[in-house]
């Protein structure tokens, strides 16, 4: 089946229903990522088709933004569609849960002044605390160390920097360039 249009699309999905699940839930992940703003209507026009024909698939828009509205391009019919929910930055206590989690799956444990500089440095990010505790991790096993030190979390926090998206190593490189390693540290 060829898909071109919102309504081909609609009809796509109202297959799923018979196929897959009778009430099917599609995850649309880094929804803000999408940059023309006529895609972006696209998927509101999508929503309210969907609700016109009271169609039990959910979408589930994931992104960053202010609002569903903001992300779909303010497409003024959808938002009777639609049911936002926003998630706050992690807490304190929720980052240290991810970290002491994570390192006691391998019954080892973390010091505090690494956990704190762990959890500040995600910024209520729960991305960065998986990025940073796995890139210690590795560095853990290759080095058969069963102490988790200083020195560990800082060639840890390296390969997590290092594995970042482009568009970030970018701005990051621009930062620390000819500067002391303490701004990189810093970072």
């Amino acid at each position: 089946m060829e898909i071109n249009d919102v309504s081909s699309a609609v009809y796509a999905l109202g297959l799923l229903t018979k196929i897959y699940s009778k009430a099917p839930y599609i995850v649309i992940d880094e929804f803000d990522r999408i940059i023309s703003l006529e895609e972006k209507e696209k998927f509101g026009t999508l929503l309210k088709q969907l609700g016109d024909k009271k169609s039990p698939v959910k979408l589930i828009f994931t992104g960053i933004g202010d609002s569903l509205n903001e992300l779909l391009g303010g497409h003024a019919s959808s938002s009777r569609q639609i049911q936002e929910l926003n998630l706050e930055p992690l807490s304190w206590s929720e980052h240290y849960a991810i970290i002491d989690r994570a390192f006691r799956e391998f019954d080892l444990s973390v010091p505090d002044d690494i956990r704190f500089r762990i959890a500040g440095l995600s910024d209520g990010y729960p991305h960065y605390v998986h990025l940073i505790c796995e890139n210690m991790l590795i560095k853990a096993h290759q080095s058969n160390t069963d102490e988790i030190n200083f020195h560990l979390f800082l060639e840890g926090l390296k390969d997590a920097v290092s594995s970042v998206a482009e568009f970030l190593k970018k701005d990051y490189n621009l930062a620390t360039a000819g500067r002391s390693p303490d701004v990189a540290y810093l970072l």
